[in-house]
């Protein structure tokens, strides 16, 4: 995803104009998983990625994004971002597709998200979220 982050404040909803998030989402580009949208389109799953698996990578974006409210995983802003409905989401959640193709794309889902948990210096923009992270750990 080439946004900078002028671009990146406009296109995306309040709950994640964050470095972490446009680190994370950024990432999710590179690695296919989603599209950043080209004028006034919606953000996309990416090519190869079902809508179900798109249902599972919110779940655990809201999670790594710090969202959730309790059990529940926080849809509104990932409507916002996807044009999909909570009801759409929650269906989608409920009856995901057991077939192997669907396991294959959350296998590839969930190593996406387990090459994030060693964070990587390769920006400064991935530098900037660390600290990020840090100074917002620091204060609660």
């Amino acid at each position: 995803m080439s946004l900078t982050w002028d671009e990146y404040k406009k296109i995306v909803p309040e709950e994640f104009v964050s470095l972490k998030a446009h680190r994370f989402f950024s990432r999710a580009c590179e690695a296919g998983i989603i599209l950043a949208p080209g004028a006034g389109a919606a953000w996309t799953v990416g090519p190869g990625y079902s809508k179900g698996s798109l249902t599972y990578f919110c779940e655990r974006a809201c999670k790594l994004l710090g969202l959730n409210c309790g059990s529940q995983t926080y849809w509104a802003p990932f409507e916002d971002m996807f044009g999909e409905s909570s009801r759409t989401f929650r269906s989608r959640k409920h009856n995901l597709d057991e077939s192997q193709r669907q396991e294959d794309l959350k296998d590839k889902i969930d190593a996406f998200f387990e090459s994030l948990e060693a964070p990587e210096i390769r920006t400064v923009l991935d530098l900037l979220a660390l600290l990020e992270d840090e100074l917002n750990f620091i204060s609660k």
